[in-house]
């Protein structure tokens, strides 16, 4: 929320307060020093009905425009309305039924709920992130000269900085010298410092605990990392709107259900206690208006949305940023959770571990290799760029990559091809399958097949963990690769993975998806390369690794896991479910105390209304009391 939005919000905030409390006054001041005769009643009429615009004045606003502008007839603001208005015609059945008082006072609680719906948001918005503190408040960037402290946001790629220990690192960078420990709880909810060398990644957001560094920025303060988590957490605070999304449909039901009611009470009774006398018919009319005014759904409109932000905290307080509040809801219908291998279950950190020539020298097997991997990212590429000897970069012309498959170009004016054994064979070479296990990736240059290099990864420690948890939630793992089937059988027999599908492409995996949708349900996609983010897109729920993903995983993704710690997925499918659990529980205990006051309404002669409306408000205090610790829970195991 940017500051100009946060000063108008504090402002609407205080101005709310302070109408309530001009309200109150009002009505207190009707109640108490104005008299019952003709002239006292009309001066009590006109100041509760101006405490009562003075309140809520926006409440019947919204209720016309979702009428005539919208065509909302049955909504919370119509609601809540027709109650007041119905709490003002209370006074036609005696002086002893409530002198107006309960009408603002009913729209006054709703208000005051209103406000402690804000705070409590508030809080939840401030256990997400303290952006201020994620923010670095200054950069110590190097220059020939000396050192100059800069505003974070004015640093350029290449610009050297130093950090010193205790401070917030202000951009995403290489370690040129030094050494020290650095926090990354801000990132990934772990707080124990990790250690801190030369060439190692440091992250914005985070803090140096030891030692001191020269870093050289790798990225803009746009594309940084504490950037990236700022705008996300925006975006899930924002979606407050989303998760209103089941409050409305509540109401469309609730609303009319209500009315329905509460015409039936004043109407069925009478039919057969006394149709043709009078007071029977005002008693049930009094009883029917009563159920109406009983009826506003206060505690679950709070509750609802409550429930929502506090788990989004509790969600990014463990590294995971969750893009919306209605993506709680599609964690916890999930019945598939379909996830790429490299990088998402597996290190993603391949090693050379075989390198066969054919025809040539090893070395310059390993030179072709390292031209054709020089510009890509894809894990491989990594991999052989650990490897990397030196070749000719002038010599590299029609450079072009295949997401999936390989790479083509032309190296000192001669075709260079490498990739997968399936790329090659489109390119009319048919080679022979390499016999160690791990990923290979298969050469040709100027014609010839000159051998393969082989390439292994490893099971991340938190895997199997991982595919117990999602077992135990009766949600079915499954392994989407594109590595071959001999690699995927065995990485999803190590990971405990009954079901594995290998040699995909991209367009193989949203197949994959769309098929496990049809069959089993709500899909959840996990990955973190650029050929992942078709499938992330199109799952119903897309998790992206945001250490290791690329920056269009990451934007395809509905929820991103800063650590890339596959757990985490499980660990936000709990807190969705136990979200799901405590927004049930939220609704019928509401609904329990409003059909018991309705009937004590019912049985009980001239009962009290503002007892009902004080019931349900403080329902309200103790549902939001028991749906806040949400944001402290820990996800079960």
């Amino acid at each position: 929320m940017k500051e100009e939005e946060k000063k108008e919000s504090r402002f609407f905030f205080i101005l709310k307060i302070i109408r309530i409390v001009v309200a109150i006054g009002l009505a207190v001041m009707a109640l108490v020093w104005l008299t019952e005769d003709k002239v006292g009643l009309m001066w009590n009429l006109t100041i509760n009905i101006t405490a009562w615009l003075i309140a809520g004045a926006e409440i019947g606003y919204q209720m016309l425009k979702g009428i005539f502008r919208e065509k909302e007839f049955f909504s919370e603001a119509t609601l809540m309305t027709l109650a007041t208005i119905a709490a003002f015609c209370l006074r036609f059945f005696g002086p002893d039924q409530n002198n107006f008082f309960d009408a603002v006072i009913l729209i006054v609680l709703y208000q005051i709920g209103e406000l402690l719906q804000d705070i409590a948001t508030d809080k939840s918005r401030e256990a997400i992130v303290n952006a201020a503190a994620l923010r670095a408040s200054v950069a110590h960037r190097i220059l020939e000269s000396g050192i100059e402290d800069v505003d974070p946001q004015t640093l350029s790629l290449g610009d050297h900085i130093e950090i010193r220990v205790g401070e917030t690192i202000p951009a995403d960078g290489v370690v040129l010298s030094g050494s020290g420990a650095v926090d990354l709880s801000s990132l990934t909810g772990e707080s124990d410092p990790q250690p801190i060398e030369e060439q190692g990644t440091v992250y914005s957001g985070t803090k140096l605990v030891a030692g001191s560094l020269i870093v050289s920025v790798s990225k803009s303060y746009e594309d940084s990392t504490v950037s990236k988590i700022i705008k996300l957490i925006e975006e899930g605070a924002e979606s407050k709107a989303k998760g209103h999304r089941f409050v409305d449909k509540f109401a469309k039901y609730y609303t009319p259900i209500v009315f329905g009611v509460a015409i039936l009470l004043c109407v069925i009774p009478p039919l057969f206690l006394g149709i043709h006398e009078k007071e029977v018919w005002g008693q049930w009319l009094f009883i029917g208006i009563s159920a109406l005014i009983i009826a506003c759904p206060c505690a679950i409109v709070i509750s609802i949305p409550l429930a929502y932000f506090s788990s989004l905290g509790a969600a990014s307080k463990r590294g995971i940023l969750i893009k919306g509040a209605n993506l709680l809801d599609r964690l916890a219908e999930l019945k598939t959770v379909a996830m790429d291998k490299t990088g998402t279950l597996t290190k993603g950190e391949f090693s050379v571990i075989s390198v066969k020539p054919v025809g040539i020298e090893r070395n310059f097997l390993l030179e072709l290799a390292s031209a054709a991997e020089s510009r890509s990212n894809h894990p491989l590429a990594l991999g052989i760029q650990k490897e990397m000897i030196s070749f000719e970069r002038d010599a590299i012309s029609d450079y072009a990559e295949v997401p999936g498959k390989g790479i083509t170009l032309a190296y000192q004016k001669k075709p260079l091809i490498i990739g997968r054994q399936e790329f090659i064979a489109e390119h009319g070479f048919d080679v022979e399958s390499a016999t160690e296990p791990g990923s290979a990736l298969y050469v040709c240059y100027d014609g010839s097949y000159v051998g393969n290099i082989v390439l292994s990864d490893k099971i991340k420690e938190e895997t199997k963990e991982f595919v117990s948890r999602l077992n135990s939630y009766n949600i079915q793992p499954v392994l989407l690769s594109g590595d071959n089937g001999a690699n995927v059988a065995a990485a999803a027999s190590e990971a405990g993975i009954g079901e594995y599908r290998g040699a995909l492409l991209p367009g193989d995996k949203l197949e994959e998806i769309k098929r496990l949708r049809d069959t089993q349900g709500p899909v959840a996609f996990m990955g973190d390369g650029i050929n992942d983010a078709p499938s992330i897109a199109l799952a119903d729920v897309g998790v992206g690794m945001g250490a290791m993903g690329s920056d269009l995983t990451i934007d395809a993704a509905d929820v991103v896991i800063m650590d890339d710690n596959p757990e985490k997925v499980a660990d936000s499918i709990s807190i969705a479910k136990r979200c799901r659990r405590r927004i049930i529980f939220d609704i019928v205990a509401a609904l329990v105390v409003k059909v018991a006051v309705v009937l004590m309404a019912i049985f009980i002669p001239n009962f009290p209304l503002f007892v009902a409306v004080a019931a349900d408000t403080g329902l309200t205090l103790i549902l939001i009391g028991i749906t806040v610790t949400l944001l402290w829970q820990k996800p079960r195991k």
